[in-house]
């Protein structure tokens, strides 16, 4: 597939699209996440109510995470950056 994160998320902001990163893997049965407001309640329940991601989107996503995450000694600088 080799597509960019950003072509991955469809339509999900970058938390609600790794909360269903999270989600799409098997051995996860409970995903708890921190939220500082009303409104990101409803983002996250919003993307968990789209569930998993499709397996190939999935596969894509874990490639670009490892090499943009994964790869350096500080993974929340480096997410922050695939914003």
């Amino acid at each position: 597939m080799d597509l960019a994160l950003d072509d991955l998320m469809d339509g999900d902001n970058f938390h609600g699209f790794l909360l269903r990163f999270v989600m799409t893997r098997a051995e996860v049965s409970t995903v708890i996440v921190r939220t500082a407001s009303p409104e990101h309640v409803r983002e996250n329940a919003k993307a968990a109510a789209r569930g998993g991601l499709a397996e190939d989107v999935y596969a894509e996503a874990q490639q670009q995470l490892d090499i943009a995450v994964f790869r350096t000694s500080n993974p929340r600088k480096a997410a922050s950056r695939l914003r």
